[in-house]
């Protein structure tokens, strides 16, 4: 059978809801031609195409106009909401644990979304004092806070797979907007979302089966060079 081929872009948020969309599809063989502003991404966005093995990515320039435009903000195209993906296991053992991931977005710029290292000191604290969990596992790339302690901090340490499979094992997440809180919500992990973007949450979110699992909180004071919601 040919391949079937579509256009898509965007950053590591889009490209995992684009994964989701495409697996309506069943196992057909499927060529997606992918747009980023952020070429520093492309191996972490061939990563998350690579969950599905009858996907081949390949990087272009521009949108080709000629083929059927997937957009993860498009709520009429077809969407696997609550996916399973083939050897998805419990990652180190680890049991009734809850995630933070530190920031999502861009680096640098309006799509950056971080929480401060103070605003997470105390909630690690609260967590590690008033609930139950038994592990508190701090995820993100930003070396910032690989110093953040009172946790398991795997700042940095982690591939995307090994993401998926901490996250979708978890038993509670935190964290902003953005591809971390899409892995959890798709594996029903209940999940305070932090958004900068009212666009975002109601077009990817809102509305949809995801939304029974997300606790919404609007990001509205900043720390330092890190928001936080107040």
């Amino acid at each position: 059978m040919d391949k079937l081929e579509f256009s898509t872009g965007g950053t590591l948020g889009d490209a995992y809801i684009t994964l989701l969309k495409l697996m309506s599809y069943g196992d057909i063989p499927i060529k997606v031609f992918h747009y980023t502003q952020c070429p520093e991404w492309k191996d972490k966005i061939k990563d998350i195409y690579s969950l599905l093995p009858n996907i081949e990515v390949e990087f272009v320039d521009s949108q080709k106009p000629n083929l059927t435009h997937i957009d993860s903000i498009d709520k009429n195209f077809p969407q696997v909401f609550f996916p399973e993906f083939n050897k998805i296991y419990p990652w180190l053992g680890l049991r009734n644990y809850i995630v933070i991931q530190a920031h999502s977005g861009k680096d640098i710029g309006r799509n950056s979304k971080k929480l401060s290292k103070d605003y997470l000191s105390t909630l690690i604290q609260l967590l590690n004092k008033y609930y139950s969990y038994e592990t508190i596992v701090l995820l993100g790339t930003d070396k910032k806070y690989s110093t953040v302690e009172g946790c398991l901090n795997l700042v940095g340490k982690t591939s995307i797979k090994d993401m998926l499979a901490i996250i979708s094992n978890a038993s509670g997440f935190v964290g902003p907007e953005g591809m971390g809180a899409f892995m959890a919500l798709s594996h029903r992990v209940p999940s305070t979302v932090f958004y900068a973007s009212q666009l975002a949450v109601l077009n990817r979110i809102l509305g949809t089966p995801w939304e029974k699992y997300c606790d919404l909180k609007f990001f509205n004071k900043y720390i330092g060079d890190a928001l936080i919601y107040a």
